[in-house]
């Protein structure tokens, strides 16, 4: 008859060498999975909203007139802008004296996995898919930021600049946080566009065009870029959202502006009583 000190050896033996067949086929196992992954890590920078927070108030994450990016495109009831994408792409070819839109095809054809790379969700679209909603997107929303600041570029046939409620849908939509396109996308398109006499860059034009729709407007909130130098925007959200802060901050650190910190603070009460 074994002895209890016996036979625990031949158990611990037993199970060690079993568990060590085991611990093999799960190490190929996550060998395999990690050989599928991608050599760098990409940074992600455009998300969708989480399901728990679309639930409270979906229609405030939901484009209303326009849709950018992949997320939203093809709902129908964003199909009309569609065709005026294509109608603002055509103005500024004819405005540059161009007949092709070849040029812009190609610099995005360049981006697209960079681009891609850059939205968290899969993105399901074929490459010339993808690549033609860069290009018409993208034109798209500089030649919108251009109209925003320089009047004298739209006309009285312009369909969206003819209803001021589409400005401000327009213009709300652009900073909604599923509906953005990478800002190498932006950058890229808006270089390549811009005129010789244009003196704005890209970070001023839309800060100009869209400043007034930021929440918290308050004393010595600038209209123009106050975001570091050196600092890239990853999207027009992220770009405003800087600027925001970087506004704010500079607001509470100015001596000048001691009033207005108080204010910010819920210091100040410009009803109390002076002695």
């Amino acid at each position: 008859m074994f002895s209890t000190a016996a036979i625990f050896p031949l158990v611990y033996t037993y199970s060690t060498k079993m568990f060590g067949k085991i611990s093999d086929k799960i190490s190929v196992r996550i060998d395999k999975k990690c050989a599928g992954l991608s050599g760098t890590s990409r940074r992600q920078s455009i998300f969708k909203v989480h399901s728990k927070l679309r639930s409270e108030n979906e229609e405030a994450y939901e484009p209303q007139v326009v849709s950018i990016g992949p997320y939203h495109r093809d709902k129908p009831k964003l199909k009309r802008m569609e065709q005026y994408k294509l109608m603002y792409l055509n103005v500024l070819l004819h405005r540059r004296g161009e007949s092709s839109a070849k040029k812009y095809v190609e610099a995005m054809a360049e981006l697209q996995q960079q681009a891609k790379s850059s939205y968290a969700e899969e993105i399901n679209l074929e490459a010339v898919d993808f690549v033609e909603m860069l290009c018409l997107d993208g034109c798209f929303v500089i030649e919108f930021l251009r109209k925003l600041c320089q009047p004298e570029l739209y006309n009285e046939n312009d369909p969206i600049f003819q209803m001021s409620w589409l400005i401000s849908a327009t213009k709300k939509d652009l900073i909604l946080f599923e509906n953005q396109l990478p800002f190498i996308v932006l950058q890229k398109l808006f270089d390549m566009t811009k005129s010789q006499d244009e003196e704005k860059k890209l970070n001023d034009l839309a800060i100009l065009g869209l400043s007034s729709l930021m929440p918290g407007s308050y004393p010595g909130q600038s209209s123009h870029s106050t975001i570091p130098a050196g600092y890239k925007a990853v999207h027009l959200l992220d770009l405003m959202h800087k600027n925001l802060t970087a506004s704010f901050s500079n607001t509470l650190t100015d001596p000048n502006h001691g009033e207005t910190f108080g204010l910010l603070c819920g210091h100040f009460n410009p009803f109390k009583k002076k002695y």
